[in-house]
């Protein structure tokens, strides 16, 4: 029996409705399901390569700044700042150790988990000092209201306030840990992206819209390759014949249905065999039909345009927002503006510092009797701007401000030469204890001084003294210049 080409176009027609009516986008509403969502969409589903890449470069960036503690107390800021360098100490062989690693565990579930950063810190007396020993941040899925826990009283009801909150971690799915905040353990939370006296927080890739654009996204290609797959499978016509013969209608020139039964059967059986796609559709006609008569333009679901809307969005929920230059509403003028970006991550790393400021408060709190001299002594925790996101320019400019004293030589260092400050000094009081000063020192041609510098005056040379008159513009006229 012969196939008529309109069945095969009702059947890609009924394939396309029912692709595109079976799949929904859903945003979870509760806490711990957006979480676990969140961290599966990044961890397997980022078809774009945009989120992770760009969040991966901006918490690396923010985990690499440079934190200095300083306080009015030269022995307080040298314990103060060895403790920072050697958090997790104890822990050292386990997990990295230092304030830049604890930096990242902050900055991922900031920005991949929760966005509700609970640090669990555990504390011992070390060296005639209470420290914290141990610190990490508990992930954000585990985190419950430890008052929804406790059956005989209503939760629902009670009054929330800013200072009372209990906070447990689950175990399993019967069990749940009340953390002690009190004793050898203190707990520090920040909500960056939450009200102050809201328990539960919203992920930063769902509050931003990355969420739903990524889903989205992720169904667009998945329904290309569909189409794409369905159009190939379709490409397996057998053209035999013109449709001249098959008019005259005559058994001599046309094949009969039993021929085109086997030919079918014939075909299908073939193609299983080399293992292509199960089920394959197969048409058969006595003359010959053009492949536009069964596949629709599926060229369509791969153009870029499609998928360009969505990735800018995930864009500007990352901090590229689009503006526009001038007047004009021409697409072609518009451009990715990257400072909200950089101030979010900036931002980062300040609540990064804010954070241990806290801890190093609290250092003093519970050290206030052992040290008294210590008790009234104010801490600042000092984070250095993000490198990767200053420009030549400003890099020119704070140059022009160090040249006239109002930048210190750290500042310099660390921020424009992108060097550790410590490792510097040390290499310069090297440099000067092997005379590599005196070596290295430039050419008199190029010094405008009457002597060499005062830092070795031992070496100096009576014949490379420059003379009154070889000094100012007479210098130009004096050939052993």
């Amino acid at each position: 029996m012969q196939i008529p080409a309109m069945t095969q176009s009702l059947s890609w027609l009924n394939s396309m409705l029912t692709m595109f009516t079976q799949d929904e986008i859903v945003i979870p509403t509760k806490y711990r399901e957006q979480v676990l969502e969140t961290k599966s969409l990044l961890d397997t589903q980022d078809c774009s390569g945009l989120v992770n890449s760009i969040l991966d470069f901006g918490m690396k960036e923010a985990s690499n700044c440079d934190l200095v503690i300083e306080t009015d107390n030269k022995g307080l800021n040298k314990t103060l700042n060895t403790w920072l360098k050697n958090i997790n100490e104890s822990l050292r062989g386990e997990i990295p150790v230092g304030y830049k690693a604890l930096a990242k565990e902050y900055n991922r579930e900031r920005y991949k988990g929760s966005s509700l950063l609970l640090l669990r810190t555990l504390w011992k007396e070390k060296d005639g000092w209470i420290l914290p020993t141990k610190m990490w941040f508990v992930n954000g899925e585990d985190i419950i209201d430890a008052d929804e826990l406790n059956k005989d009283s209503d939760a629902s009801e009670k009054v929330k306030t800013l200072n009372i909150k209990n906070y447990a971690i689950r175990l399993n799915k019967r069990k749940a840990l009340i953390l002690n905040n009190g004793g050898n353990e203190k707990l520090f939370v920040q909500r960056p992206y939450g009200s102050w006296g809201d328990f539960y927080t919203t992920p930063f890739i769902i509050q931003r819209g990355i969420f739903k654009n990524l889903k989205f996204l992720a169904l667009l290609i998945q329904k290309g390759e569909f189409v794409v797959a369905k159009a190939i499978e379709l490409l397996t016509v057998l053209k035999k014949g013109t449709e001249g013969l098959a008019l005259k209608g005559s058994p001599d020139f046309i094949y009969s249905e039993d021929d085109l039964k086997k030919v079918k059967t014939d075909l299908k059986s073939f193609i299983q065999e080399k293992n292509s796609s199960k089920g394959v559709s197969v048409y058969a006609t006595n003359f010959d039909t053009e492949i536009e008569h069964l596949i629709p333009d599926y060229e369509k679901a791969l153009k870029d345009s499609l998928y360009s809307p969505i990735e800018k969005r995930i864009l500007c929920g990352l901090g590229m927002v689009e503006i526009i230059d001038g007047a004009t509403t021409s697409r072609k003028d518009a451009v990715l503006n990257p400072k909200p970006f950089a101030s979010e991550f900036q931002g980062s790393a300040f609540d990064f510092a804010t954070l241990i400021k806290d801890v190093a408060d609290t250092i003093l709190e519970k050290n206030k009797d052992l040290h008294r001299n210590f008790s009234k002594v104010s801490i600042r925790v000092n984070a250095s701007p993000i490198k990767a996101f200053l420009s030549n320019d400003a890099k020119v400019l704070l140059r022009s401000a160090y040249d006239k004293g109002c930048l210190s030589k750290q500042t310099f260092v660390e921020v424009v030469g992108e060097s550790n400050f410590e490792v510097e000094v040390e290499r310069r009081k090297r440099e000067k204890d092997s005379k590599i000063d005196d070596i290295m020192y430039p050419p008199v041609i190029q010094n405008m001084e009457a002597t060499l510098d005062n830092l070795s005056p031992d070496s100096r040379n009576p014949e490379e003294i420059i003379t009154e008159d070889k000094k100012g513009t007479e210098a130009l006229n004096y050939k052993g210049m």
